[in-house]
């Protein structure tokens, strides 16, 4: 009953596609919520105690105040897609070198000198996770071959052992197990698993490459549509207003990606809100997503796109003008985000857009 009393046009749903690597379901859904409640406090922000439910989804709910006065009704759904992964570091050694040495073929032919020139900032960042492949590569190959070198057998291959001695001696070259377990000591001093950054270069690779596989289906495929499953179920309810679509990081590609080609038999708005994606850097790969990008300012249903970068987040850019673009329905915003240096530097600025005032004032009254 407390539902059917809130006015339709009073009432929005938000649909949160997360980044790589969350750890579980909610868990941004979370962070998006606290910092409604916590950082717009002259708002009055509530979080209602009960999950709200709709047909085939569960999601928060939130009540405020709006800038005219009348008290109105946020639904927030989290689209989770990290359980779609299958991540490199948890195959076996042989795979990983197998798999690992096309994976940095793929980024290694990359137009390095025109990001160098458009922005060296990009482009140190992206040698640097390129380097941190490398050893991780490096290795994983040394212990490889030692590993055949002193089992022929134990991948499954029976070596002939003039190979095996080879291998050996290819090993002890390569430093062996030694240079294995320095490697992978320098790599657990970084704050982010070395696993972690491998596989979000692997899937990157896979997405953009649109990997398919027989029985299972195209990896862009089933990552949009669990975004599409949620977006269908919301826009059937006739009681929100509007939907707005926000991405982070990766989720910001998923995004351009679903809402390029949607196309559902209705005139409910949707408006896009991105914040730290990394669309200019995948640009340089695959020519595609910027296309895509254009062609989200081409659907009708799109009311509006802001997008959210900052110079303090290391790991994205602002997402380049689409060629399409207008200034009423596209917009570059720039943020300073409050975080130390050091910080910045390994990536601990890049969740801090979930409690930045003017995202979530956007969030809520845009």
């Amino acid at each position: 009953m407390k539902q059917e009393l809130i006015e339709s046009s009073n009432k929005e749903a938000v649909i949160l596609i997360p980044c790589f690597g969350a750890k579980s379901q909610n868990q941004y859904l979370d962070y998006l919520v606290l910092g409604l409640t916590t950082r717009l406090e002259d708002r009055q922000v509530s979080l209602e105690s009960e999950d709200i439910k709709i047909k085939g989804q569960s999601g928060k709910r939130l009540t405020y105040d709006s800038l005219d006065g009348k008290r109105k009704t946020i639904d927030i759904y989290e689209a989770y897609w990290n359980d779609l992964i299958n991540p490199l570091s948890s195959k076996n050694i042989k795979e990983q070198v197998i798999k690992g040495f096309f994976l940095l073929l793929y980024w290694l032919f990359s137009r390095f000198w025109h990001m160098a020139r458009k922005s060296r900032i990009l482009f140190a960042h992206f040698m640097i996770l390129l380097l941190l492949n490398v050893l991780w590569y490096y290795g994983n190959l040394t212990l490889a071959l030692t590993t055949i070198g002193q089992n022929p057998g134990a991948f499954g291959l029976q070596l002939p052992s003039e190979w095996a001695a080879q291998l050996v001696a290819l090993g002890k070259f390569l430093g062996g197990w030694q240079i294995w377990v320095i490697t992978s000591c320098i790599l657990g001093l970084l704050p982010v698993p070395i696993s972690s950054l491998v596989d979000l270069t692997d899937f990157t690779a896979r997405y953009l490459q649109d990997e398919t596989q027989a029985g299972v289906g195209g990896i862009r495929d089933r990552t949009r549509q669990r975004v599409v499953n949620i977006l269908n179920d919301i826009i059937k309810q006739d009681d929100y207003s509007k939907v707005t679509i926000l991405a982070h990081s990766f989720g910001v590609t998923i995004g351009i990606d679903l809402i390029a080609d949607y196309r559902p038999k209705t005139n409910k708005p949707i408006r896009y809100i991105s914040m730290g994606g990394a669309i200019e850097l995948m640009s340089y790969k695959s020519a595609w997503v910027m296309e895509e990008a254009a062609k989200c300012l081409d659907n009708p249903l799109l009311t509006s796109w802001n997008d959210y970068y900052s110079d303090q987040d290391w790991i994205c850019t602002k997402t380049p003008t689409p060629r399409n673009a207008q200034p009423h329905n596209f917009k570059n915003i720039k943020m300073r985000l409050r975080v130390p240096l050091a910080q910045q530097i390994v990536g601990g600025s890049h969740d801090s857009y979930f409690f930045e005032r003017p995202l979530l004032e956007d969030l809520l009254d845009g």
